[in-house]
């Protein structure tokens, strides 16, 4: 009887210090009674006192789900310093092929199904792949959070492969995005990134943008949390809405640190073929993690980009100034900016420079307070708005 009761006594504590513990905020760091019975299960934390990044693969019927897979155990060992359990969320049901390939790493993640496989009302002309998206998305998201208690997650589709760097780019950022409340989340991909576009030699070169865009991303809990109602359908149209946004921006990096190999995807072969196959990715491993990245601190590099702005110089004649680049007239090093008037301009500009210039909630990829910087001919150069920046203009996308 005394084992009885003492048994029951241990069972009672044991409760008592979960129930408190549940009280506990701990956003950075995950104890060890945080997670589920399931995690700890799988030994996804080595340490009670290591930051803790969870790695949220969204996957559905596509068995090249292990190109991601692979990729990410090939480079997540090279960052030891943060953890990063692996979550594999299934959609579409049980497609046998890719079951059996996320099956097959065994007690390396964890695999879970999204439940609700019902028919989805659409609007009639947005394809149902979108809302499915959206609606796998959110439940995913909030499994993570809540369910397996990670303080932070980054969300990767089944057809991104990551950069050797990846996960040393996103330990790095980690303390900025938890010190500095104006960043919305920190991306890996940067969609102007094509050959010529950006500055190969500056591969360790991050900026910050308004404009929120996935393929590899990472979001906190607190963050998830200030976030409205998720939405039925585009969802990542919907994260740069004002009103979600609410004037924070996103880290980004100069060259991107995935690579989307998605060709047969719900966007079609058309946009994978026009803007996403030349798309360049790192190669290289930065140690971001021993590099100053205090640059990106709001108020640091409002001042920093102010400054490279007001010391570039103004270009007035788009002709004449290619001309002085054919005669070597400018010197490689030299940063240069247009003015525009208004979105249409800011369109043309885009066009004449081939740069990916349409624009979501009266954003474009890539622009923070208006401004969008790129390479052109080996120069930096800023498009600029011209006057004092007043914000962006909401109602007029143009999508030509």
């Amino acid at each position: 009887m005394a084992f009885i009761r003492n048994r029951k006594l241990l069972i009672v504590t044991i409760v008592a210090v979960l129930l408190l513990l549940t009280q506990l905020d701990l956003d950075n760091f995950v104890s060890i009674f945080d997670v589920t019975k399931h995690i700890y299960s799988l030994n996804f934390l080595s340490r009670q006192t290591k930051p803790v990044i969870c790695v949220l693969v969204l996957a559905c019927n596509r068995p090249s789900v292990k190109r991601c897979l692979d990729s990410v155990f090939k480079y997540r060992v090279l960052t030891p310093s943060v953890n990063f359990p692996v979550i594999v969320s299934q959609d579409c049901g049980s497609h046998p092929e890719t079951t059996q390939v996320i099956k097959s790493y065994g007690d390396k993640i964890l695999h879970i199904h999204q439940p609700d496989l019902s028919a989805i009302i659409t609007d009639g002309t947005t394809k149902q792949g979108y809302y499915k998206q959206a609606r796998h998305h959110a439940w995913a998201l909030k499994q993570a959070f809540y369910e397996f208690k990670c303080p932070n997650v980054i969300v990767l589709e089944d057809d991104l492969e990551v950069a050797p760097d990846f996960f040393e780019y996103f330990a790095a950022t980690l303390p900025l995005y938890l010190q500095d409340t104006s960043i919305l989340c920190v991306t890996a991909s940067n969609l102007q990134a094509k050959p010529g576009i950006v500055n190969m030699s500056a591969i360790n070169l991050l900026h910050r943008t308004d404009f929120f865009f996935g393929w590899g991303w990472m979001i906190s809990k607190k963050v998830f949390k200030s976030l409205g109602s998720w939405p039925k359908v585009y969802w990542d149209v919907w994260l740069g809405l004002p009103d979600e946004r609410q004037g924070r921006s996103c880290i980004r990096p100069e060259i991107p640190r995935t690579k989307n190999f998605g060709r047969d995807g719900t966007s079609g072969h058309k946009f994978f073929d026009d803007l996403v196959q030349d798309l360049v990715v790192s190669k290289d491993f930065i140690p971001f993690t021993t590099l100053n990245l205090s640059y990106l601190l709001r108020d640091n590099y409002n001042r920093r980009l102010s400054q490279q702005v007001s010391e570039s110089k103004l270009i007035t004649n788009l002709p004449g100034f290619e001309l002085g680049l054919s005669s070597n007239k400018y010197k490689e090093g030299l940063s240069f900016h247009v003015l525009y008037h208004d979105p249409l301009e800011f369109r043309l500009l885009t066009k004449y420079f081939r740069l990916y210039g349409k624009t979501w909630n009266g954003i474009a990829h890539s622009m923070y307070r208006g401004i969008m910087t790129f390479i052109h001919r080996g120069r930096r150069i800023y498009l600029v708005p011209n006057g004092e920046w007043k914000g962006y203009d909401t109602d007029v996308d143009l999508h030509i």
